[in-house]
């Protein structure tokens, strides 16, 4: 498929901008790969069978449209998908979540904000990840996907580094 270009934009087909996405970890390659339709997997073969989403940081266009590709690709494969509320606070103390089904994501794409809410909590400090952790298991979360900018992401990293499969 060859770029286009319209009046104002230039549209890149999303198998060549997935040819660039650099993975941290080789473990998380296939994950990745398949979040961004590069790959295809047979669903009895995956030891995934529900992931967590979260959208962390300031608000921004988008975000639903990430949750809603992020759940759609999930129900593809067979996976249940939770929604963190508020970002990492959703993981914090008692944890506050609740399971996303299609309805849930369906007609969401015009709304502004994120369905999931998000916050500028930080759970980088080594008792949060702790937390986190803890949370994720009682959750039953395989993988999680965090969706935001630098904060976010670097609790993503750090999570990675204890063990935990994250896209972010």
């Amino acid at each position: 498929m060859a770029t286009r270009k319209n009046d104002r934009f230039l549209t890149v087909p999303l198998s060549r901008v997935a040819s660039h996405i650099q993975v941290a970890d080789k473990k998380y390659y296939d994950l990745a790969k398949i979040f961004f339709g590069q790959r295809h997997l047979d669903p009895g073969a995956s030891a995934i069978k529900r992931i967590g989403v979260l959208t962390g940081g300031g608000d921004c266009p988008g975000l639903n449209a990430a949750i809603r590709a992020v759940a759609c690709r999930a129900f593809e494969y067979g996976w249940e998908v939770i929604g963190f509320k508020n970002g990492w606070k959703g993981l914090l103390d008692e944890g506050d979540a609740e399971p996303l089904r299609l309805e849930d994501v369906a007609g969401i794409l015009p709304q502004g904000g994120t369905i999931l809410g998000t916050s500028r909590t930080n759970a980088k400090r080594p008792e949060r990840i702790v937390q986190v952790k803890k949370n994720l298991e009682k959750y039953g979360v395989d993988a999680l996907v965090a969706i935001g900018g630098d904060d976010t992401l670097g609790v993503a990293a750090r999570l990675h580094q204890e063990g935990i499969k994250v896209v972010g």
